[in-house]
């Protein structure tokens, strides 16, 4: 990650406007890193420094493509952990639409969904975030996820 994710452009700027950035040397510091929970690396968290509570994590090397969509997911997860539904539409919308072929982009529409739900009280929302996420991604878990609509 250190020489070829952490120093694109793209990355360098997220992290500076939209997280602090700690690292730590899981080999110089292990009673910190089982603490955290880190028992592989790279591991990166997302805690939200109001309530030290972890939202989002990924383990293994991601390239900076899919590390954006990560750390843009997890912008979301926050957001939708405190309550702020508009908002955490808001991230999985951009993550869906800025990273549509990662991982991450069904699961954001997933969550999308759940978000737009909780925000607005009226599914018609969800069905139709949902049934985005099962035309463009039908063999994803996520869209396994989202099949229920199909029983409607």
């Amino acid at each position: 990650m250190d020489t070829v994710t952490y120093p694109d452009d793209r990355v360098t700027a997220f992290i500076e406007t939209n997280l602090v950035a700690t690292k730590i040397s899981f080999k110089d510091n292990r009673d910190l890193s089982f603490r955290m929970g880190a028992h592989w690396t790279p591991q990166v968290q997302f805690i939200d420094p109001a309530d030290t509570q972890m939202h989002h994590e990924f383990v293994g090397f991601l390239p900076p493509e899919d590390f954006l969509a990560e750390a843009s997911f997890a912008m979301g997860k926050i957001a939708y952990d405190r309550g702020r539904f508009g908002e955490a539409s808001d991230w999985w919308r951009k993550t869906a639409e800025d990273f549509p072929a990662t991982e991450t982009s069904p699961r954001a529409l997933y969550y999308l969904g759940v978000s737009e739900y909780k925000r607005t009280k009226d599914h018609q929302g969800m069905f139709d975030v949902w049934r985005r996420l099962l035309k463009n991604y039908p063999d994803s878990s996520w869209a396994t996820r989202a099949s229920i609509i199909n029983n409607d």
